[in-house]
């Protein structure tokens, strides 16, 4: 009943981001098949190109030690400890949106690749709709972190350098929002590399290779 209920939102954000809306960002809708260079040398279109690949796995890693740090301050009891930390977590928190930013013009420059061979009309499309709700938890993620520093008072306590002004954030609502956009993000991209696997060691399809920084030729 779960797995139903969460195909069909899935399905209905897809549907929706890419319908002509016009308040929505134009990166956000599907990108048709566009012939790249790459294929005069001999590739063909089965890849994403180089850049977007390095962009995808780097923002991977990003994500995870953002993740990590934020744990970390969630679990430090004593505030001065967290001083050094918060800098860095926000840091690698705007490093994934600016990242994030720059593959979705990369993706329109470059060109997104076909759906997958064989694959049934509803797969295809629930596959769209997590890549496009990676994008928005890859953009809103890093917003909201940005609202809950600047309307907390946690940035004027660190320009204070003062640990005894730092605010306690799980008093604020933003927080909530910002833990719980984390835990969805966790769980999207779940969901994400174990379809990936599924068809790498079950239809055994190779489909990891339209993300790898190697190029192939076949």
């Amino acid at each position: 009943m779960a797995v139903k209920a969460i195909a069909r939102f899935i399905l209905g954000l897809n549907k929706l981001l890419t319908s002509s809306y016009p308040i929505l960002p134009n990166y956000f809708l599907e990108l048709q098949y566009v012939p790249q260079k790459s294929q005069l040398k001999g590739y063909s279109m089965k890849q994403y190109s180089t850049r977007i690949a390095i962009i995808h796995w780097l923002t991977l890693f990003l994500f995870i030690a953002a993740v990590y740090l934020g744990h970390t301050l969630d679990e430090i009891e004593v505030a001065k400890d967290k001083m050094s930390l918060y800098p860095a977590h926000f840091i690698i928190g705007d490093l994934v949106l600016v990242l994030t930013l720059i593959r979705a013009y990369f993706l329109r420059k470059d060109g997104k690749l076909a759906p997958v061979e064989g694959g049934s009309a509803i797969a295809n499309k629930v596959a769209s709709g997590i890549h496009h709700l990676l994008y928005l938890l890859l953009i809103a993620l890093p917003v909201t972190g940005m609202i809950m520093i600047t309307t907390t008072g946690l940035v004027e306590a660190l320009k204070l350098n003062d640990a005894s002004k730092l605010p306690d954030l799980e008093k604020f609502t933003i927080h909530e929002v910002h833990g719980t956009l984390v835990t969805i993000l966790v769980l999207t991209i779940g969901l994400h590399a174990l379809a990936a696997l599924y068809h790498q060691f079950i239809l055994k399809d190779n489909l990891i290779r339209r993300m790898a920084i190697k190029r192939f030729k076949d």
